[in-house]
C-alpha cells in the first residue's frame, strides 16, 4: 500500500477539522485546553461522537506512537510506508502497521522481550519517553531502564501529574507531553511547572526552574521546591548525576548569575552570602552581600572568568569542571576595579592579568613591574608600558617597547586579531621569539594567517579551534618549497605538485588523485571572504573539477552538481539529502 492510499484509510480514524472543535469536557479554562487545541489543529487528535475528549481515558501503545509520528517531519515526508507485519502479534490489515513498522525500522521502538509489540497495552511514561526521543537515550544511567530517555525530557515536558516512570498515560497527559515536546515554544512554557526524574529512578521531583527558560535539555542546573534549593550533582554529563539539595543555599535570595546555555562548566548561581556551581559551594565565597558582578570571556582561549565581590575585595573565579577562586592573596579595590582589554584588568592600585588553558583560567597575577600611566593593551595577549613588553603576566625580555610592532592578518577580524609582532628582524608570537627571522621576507600564505613564513620556511599555527585567536603553538612544514607553496583556507596546501590536508594538530595527509589545477578549499577567501564563523563548516572541505573532498577523502556518495551549504538549515545538502558536518565522513565511501 503506498502512502497516498494508506492515508485515505488512515483518515477514517483521524480527521483534520477546519476549526478547533469545542469538546464539552475541555473548556477554555481547562489546564489541557492549550495542548488539546494545538494537537487538534495539527490533525493529531480528535474527540468522540458524544462531543467529549475523555481526558482521563488511557492511551494504548499504538495510539501514542501514531500521534507522535504525525508530528515527525521525517515520517510525514515518506512516500512509501511499510505494509507487512513486523511483530508476531501484528496481522495483515492492522491500521497501525505502517507507523509501528516504520518506527521499528528507525529503531524508535523494539518491542518487549517476548518479541511482541503489544499495541493494545496502555502506554506508560518510560515507553513514551523512548518514542518521543526517537529511541535515542542520553548517556547510560542507573536505576530505571528508561532514565536515559527521561533525562531528555527535562525541559518542562512532563506535567505535574506524572509521579513515576511506570505511570500509565491518560489522553490529557499524552496531549500535554506531545504539545510541550513537539509544538510549544519556550514562551509557552515559561510559566509551566514540571516533573524531573530523581536519578535513583524511584520518584519524580517537582522543581520550579529559576533563571531564563529555554528549550535546551541541559539548561536547568538549579531548582527550588518547598523552600529548598537543588543543584545537579556531580555533573550533567555523568550518568550518575541527580538533583541534590544545596543545604547552604537560601531559597528566598537564590538566583542564577550566569546561565551557561547548555555548557555545564560555566553555570553559576548564588544567594546573598554564597556562590554555587552545580550543587557545590564555591570555596571561599562566604561573606556579607557576596555577589557576582562581572564576567570575562577571552575569545581565543575560551577562558571563562567571573568576578565576585564583597565589601572588601574582588574575587576572580574560574569555572570548568568545578569553580574555584583563583587567588585570595591579591587585595583588589572593588570600587575601581575595571577590565581594560585582552586578559588585563586594573584598579587604583595596580594592573592584573588572568591566563590559563582551554576553557580553564589557571592563575590571576598582579603585574608588579607595570607602569600604570603608560600601560597599553595590545593584540594577541600582549601589552606594554614605557619600560616593558608583557605577554599576559610575563615580561618579554630584550624587547624595546617603542619598536614592538604589530603584523596584522590580511583579512582583518576585530574579534580575533593577529598574534604576530616584530622587533627589528625578530618575530614574536605566543610569547616566543624567532630570532633573525627575516621580517623583510615575512609573509602570510593565505588571508586567514594560519600559514606563514619567509623565503626559507613555511609554518602553520596549531590547534586554532575554528578561529585564529590564541593558538597553542606552531609547526614547521618539512619538505615544503616556499617558492611554490600555495595555501587554501586553513587546512589545505599545495607544494611540489601535490595537495595536502593538515589538521589543526599538525597531522598531514596527502590527497591522492587530485586535479591540482582546479583544486581549492571551500574556505578560500574568494568563496567566503573574511567569514571566520564558517571555518567549522568549510575549513575541512575542498573541491576540484571531479570531486568534493572531506579532509583528504573524496565525497563519493554526494551529488556534486547540487552539493552546497544551506545556512538556514546549517547543513550541507544535495538533491538526495541533508548532512550535518559530522555526517560527511560517512559520504566518502570508505
Amino acid at each position: 500500500m503506498n502512502k497516498k492510499h494508506w492515508l485515505a484509510f488512515f483518515f477514517s480514524f483521524i480527521m483534520i477539522p477546519s476549526v478547533f472543535a469545542d469538546f464539552s469536557d475541555v473548556p477554555e479554562t481547562s489546564s489541557s485546553y492549550q495542548a488539546v487545541s494545538a494537537l487538534e489543529g495539527h490533525g493529531v487528535i480528535e474527540g468522540y461522537a458524544d462531543g467529549t475528549f475523555s481526558l482521563d481515558q488511557l492511551v494504548n501503545r499504538a495510539e501514542f506512537l501514531k500521534m507522535t509520528l504525525l508530528l515527525n517531519d521525517d515520517y510525514n515526508s515518506q512516500l512509501e510506508l511499510p505494509t507487512e507485519p513486523c511483530f508476531d502479534d501484528l496481522k495483515a490489515g492492522d491500521w497501525f502497521i505502517p507507523h509501528v513498522c516504520w518506527a521499528k525500522e528507525k529503531e524508535m521502538i523494539s518491542g518487549y522481550p517476548d518479541g511482541l509489540f503489544h499495541p493494545e497495552k496502555p502506554i506508560n511514561v518510560a515507553e513514551a519517553a523512548k518514542i518521543i526521543n526517537n529511541g535515542q537515550a542520553y548517556y547510560g544511567s542507573p536505576g530505571h531502564w528508561a532514565n536515559g530517555y527521561l533525562l531528555q525530557m527535562m525541559d518542562k515536558v512532563l506535567p505535574d501529574s506524572i509521579e513515576s516512570a511506570d505511570q500509565l498515560l491518560t489522553r490529557a497527559e499524552t496531549a500535554e507531553i506531545l504539545w510541550r515536546s513537539k509544538l510549544a515554544s519556550w514562551q509557552d512554557l515559561k510559566d509551566k511547572t514540571a516533573r524531573i526524574l530523581a536519578w535513583d529512578g524511584s520518584q519524580f521531583l517537582p522543581l520550579d526552574y529559576i533563571g531564563k527558560v529555554q528549550m535546551y535539555v541541559l539548561e536547568y542546573y538549579y531548582g527550588r521546591h518547598n523552600g529548598k534549593v537543588y543543584g545537579l550533582s556531580p555533573r550533567p554529563d555523568d550518568p550518575n548525576f541527580s538533583f541534590t539539595e544545596i543545604s547552604e543555599a537560601n531559597a528566598e535570595s537564590f538566583q542564577i548569575y550566569h546561565d551557561s546555555n547548555g555548557d555545564f562548566g560555566y553555570s553559576i548561581a548564588g544567594d546573598k552570602a554564597h556562590l554555587f556551581q552545580l550543587d557545590s559551594l564555591v570555596p571561599g565565597s562566604v561573606g556579607e552581600m557576596f555577589e557576582l558582578y562581572d564576567y570575562y570571556y577571552s575569545q581565543g582561549n575560551y577562558l571563562f572568568v567571573y568576578f565576585a565581590r564583597d565589601r572588601e575585595n574582588v574575587y576572580p573565579i574560574s569555572c570548568y569542571e568545578g569553580c574555584r577562586i583563583l587567588s585570595s592573596q591579591i587585595v583588589i579595590d572593588p570600587d575601581s576595579f575595571v577590565y581594560v582589554g585582552g586578559s588585563y584588568f586594573k584598579d587604583k592600585n595596580g594592573i592584573y592579568s588572568v591566563y590559563g588553558t582551554f576553557k580553564s583560567a589557571q592563575l590571576f597575577f598582579e603585574l608588579e613591574a607595570a607602569d600604570m600611566p603608560t600601560f597599553e593593551v595590545l593584540e594577541g595577549g600582549y601589552a606594554r608600558d614605557k619600560n616593558h613588553v608583557y605577554y599576559h603576566d610575563d615580561i618579554v625580555n630584550a624587547v624595546s617597547p617603542l619598536d614592538f610592532a604589530h603584523l596584522p592578518y590580511p583579512v582583518v577580524d576585530d574579534e580575533c586579531p593577529s598574534i604576530f609582532y616584530h622587533d627589528g628582524d625578530d618575530l614574536h608570537l605566543l610569547n616566543e621569539t624567532l630570532n633573525d627571522f627575516g621580517i623583510d621576507t615575512f609573509k602570510f600564505f593565505h588571508d586567514y594567517g594560519v600559514f606563514f613564513g619567509n623565503d626559507e620556511r613555511v609554518y602553520r599555527l596549531l590547534n586554532h579551534h575554528n578561529r585564529l585567536c590564541d593558538p597553542e603553538g606552531y609547526s614547521i612544514l618539512d619538505g615544503v618549497n616556499p617558492s611554490d607553496f600555495q595555501a587554501f583556507g586553513v587546512n589545505y596546501y599545495i607544494t611540489n605538485g601535490k595537495a595536502y590536508y593538515m589538521d589543526r594538530y599538525g597531522e598531514i595527509s596527502e590527497i591522492k588523485g587530485v586535479d591540482i589545477d582546479s583544486f581549492k578549499s571551500l574556505m578560500s577567501s574568494q568563496d567566503n571572504p573574511g567569514d571566520y564563523d564558517l571555518m567549522y563548516y568549510f575549513g575541512s572541505l575542498a573541491k576540484d573539477k571531479n570531486y568534493f573532498y572531506y579532509q583528504e577523502k573524496p565525497l563519493l556518495e554526494i551529488d556534486r552538481d547540487t552539493f552546497h551549504y544551506d545556512e538556514s538549515l546549517e547543513k550541507w545538502v544535495d538533491k538526495n539529502g541533508e548532512y550535518y558536518y559530522y555526517d560527511l565522513d560517512d559520504m566518502t565511501g570508505n
